[in-house]
């Protein structure tokens, strides 16, 4: 967030209603899926078979990582489907 972009946040490829995640913070990551109300969770708990990630190589091996813990500890049998465009280096 901040007043140099052109919504006041920074959006992914600059679309508006894409806004852009810090996941290097904490705080982020808990609400998108480690917290015990988070998102992710939310939506498995809820009838959400599970998800599939646009661009899942951006998030890098880690996250997708905590994003599939995550996922299955919640429920049982979900899927995480993630996009990935060509493989980065440490992915062979």
């Amino acid at each position: 967030i901040d007043p140099k972009y052109k919504n006041g946040y920074k959006g992914w490829i600059n679309i508006a209603n894409l806004p852009g995640w810090n996941l290097e913070n904490p705080e982020a990551r808990g609400y998108l899926w480690n917290d015990k109300k988070s998102v992710v969770r939310h939506y498995l708990q809820n009838g959400t078979d599970g998800w599939r990630l646009d661009v899942g190589f951006e998030l890098g091996q880690e996250f997708l990582a905590e994003i599939r813990k995550v996922s299955h500890e919640t429920k049982k049998g979900s899927w995480v489907v993630g996009e990935i465009s060509g493989y980065p280096a440490e992915w062979n």
